[in-house]
């Protein structure tokens, strides 16, 4: 599972660099905490509000 999920990451970034598209990389953004996720993959509350504060900056940072 491991392997298909840094794949697809993987992919991901290679075809938005590719079409110039910009990426939020959750993946790099996001600690590995335990604190964060409910399993391996899945955010629970705090990891939730975490990438929604990511998103928002990110997207503030594009339109000032």
């Amino acid at each position: 599972l491991a392997s298909i999920y840094n794949d697809s990451n993987e992919l991901l970034r290679k075809i938005s660099l590719k079409r110039d598209v910009r990426l939020i990389d959750l993946d790099l953004l996001v600690p590995k905490k335990d604190s964060l996720f409910v399993d391996s993959i899945h955010l629970n509350n705090n990891g939730s509000i975490l990438v929604s504060n990511i998103i928002t900056n990110k997207i503030e940072n594009l339109i000032e």
